[in-house]
């Protein structure tokens, strides 16, 4: 088992047909299936040879819903992927894919808030800022948060997490922008909520890996466009869903992930936030034009139903 690989205790054991997940590829993948003996001395070797992996020596995919647009799921475009269909959940590091009605589920091991500038109209990343950008920003109606350089200013609830994949857990980041951010805000304020009470003592400001998120998928509708989103499914202690020895485990390496995060050590294996943004039809990409800055009107974050980058 590597450092951050920790099995997921309610998991059922593996098929005979499936090899035990390994590192950031996490699915259990189905292959040519082996004799009983040989599988299970594979079984009893899982993770063998990767002692000193961490999660520094990884790439840390990034979990993102696809939609119409995404290239993922255009069987032409160069990064297509087999089995792809609009809905589903996809890794961007080791290009899995999660069906839409299995949704995700995740221990939260930290939050942060973060600022990314794009050129108009979907152009393309062009940089990160800190908080100080917001200040500059005006909300333009159609466009969001304006930059003076009629650049767009992105602002992402972003969950650094331990993803629930087949029968381990394992680093992921969750980025939730445009209308996507408010359910982030609710998943933060559902977290902040939650009190522990054993006898006459209580916590009530539970640490936030204490916790198992579930996210469901589901859709939105505007006039003839439709596309994917999270819908939050609930929250409950680790000890509510396994035994308290695995969950104390599951926690203990939760916390030791969420202080590499927040150092910032993990940072460069985390995969690019530049990916390209998909759109919900061509032909809303067509009329989304950078407003003249004239019209620009200071008002509230931009809380429009647009695609999540």
């Amino acid at each position: 088992m590597t450092e951050n690989n920790v099995p997921a205790a309610e998991a059922p054991a593996p098929a005979a047909t499936e090899a035990p997940a390994q590192a950031v590829a996490t699915t259990a993948q189905a292959g040519v299936p082996v004799s009983a003996d040989f599988f299970a001395k594979m079984q009893k070797d899982q993770g063998l040879g990767f002692e000193n992996v961490e999660a520094a020596h990884l790439n840390i995919p990034v979990i993102s819903l696809l939609q119409d647009m995404s290239h993922q799921v255009k069987e032409q475009h160069e990064a297509h992927v087999e089995g792809a269909k609009p809905g589903m959940v996809y890794l961007s590091s080791d290009k899995s894919l999660i069906p839409q009605e299995q949704g995700v589920d995740f221990v939260p091991v930290f939050w942060e808030e973060t600022f990314t500038e794009w050129k108009p109209n979907r152009g393309g990343f062009v940089q990160a800022h800190d908080s100080s950008i917001r200040a500059q920003a005006e909300f333009t109606e159609g466009s969001g948060l304006m930059l003076p350089n009629r650049n767009e200013l992105l602002v992402s609830s972003v969950f650094y997490v331990y993803l629930k994949q087949g029968n381990f857990y394992t680093p992921a980041v969750l980025r939730l922008a445009k209308s996507m951010h408010k359910i982030g805000k609710s998943i933060l304020t559902d977290m902040k909520s939650k009190r522990f009470i054993q006898g006459k003592e209580s916590i009530d400001n539970m640490p936030m890996s204490s916790m198992l998120i579930h996210l469901d998928v589901t859709t939105k509708q505007d006039g003839d466009d439709i596309w994917y989103v999270w819908r939050e499914g609930g929250i409950k202690f680790l000890w509510e869903t396994m035994s308290e020895a695995e969950a104390a485990e599951l926690y203990n390496k939760a916390c030791a992930l969420g202080k590499q995060f927040k150092s910032g050590a993990l940072k460069d294996k985390i995969d690019n936030p530049a990916e390209e943004v998909p759109q919900r039809s061509s032909s809303t990409a067509a009329t989304q034009q950078a407003p003249p800055a004239q019209q620009a009107t200071p008002q509230a974050e931009d809380d429009s139903d647009d695609i999540p980058y």
